[in-house]
């Protein structure tokens, strides 16, 4: 099984960015936002999204578990998630729900990374990196239980 995702967070109203990124993107199996959208749910009905600190407008939940490509893949903004280190609070969550793929935001970072054998990706910010990077995204694909993960800077024109 495969699935071609891609994955954003943190657009805080950037709807302009949201919008860039879907049209760049327009074969993807899933459309993931990772919270911070910051605009109605509405104005983006492809949109599989988590609520962040940031969004007033959402219905959305805070956490959600999909199926996409035949892995359980656990979805969060991750600013409700304690411990030390955080990377980890979050791989233990991953594990609690059997989620070898944890897909977060919040902190405005780009992270590929690994911790408690759940692989963690954060796509960084379509608005603002905190790391002083361009504005970015990631595009996750999955085959055959294998994760490849691409990240993508946003270009606005």
């Amino acid at each position: 099984m495969k699935a071609h995702l891609v994955v954003m967070s943190d657009s805080h109203g950037y709807d302009e960015a949201v919008e860039q990124i879907l049209k760049e993107n327009p074969a993807a199996d899933a459309y993931i936002h990772c919270g911070d959208l910051s605009s109605p749910d509405d104005l983006f009905p492809q949109l599989i999204l988590v609520k962040g600190n940031n969004d007033y407008y959402t219905k959305a939940p805070y956490e959600r578990v999909l199926l996409l490509g035949g892995m359980r893949i656990y979805l969060c903004h991750s600013h409700k998630l304690y411990g030390y280190p955080a990377r980890h609070a979050l791989a233990r969550r991953a594990k609690e729900l059997k989620c070898p793929l944890a897909l977060y935001g919040h902190t405005h970072r780009f992270d590929d990374s690994e911790a408690l054998g759940v692989r963690l990706v954060n796509p960084g910010s379509c608005w603002y990196n905190r790391d002083m990077s361009d504005p970015c995204y990631a595009v996750v694909d999955i085959e055959d239980g294998k994760i490849k993960v691409t990240r993508k800077t946003l270009q606005m024109r």
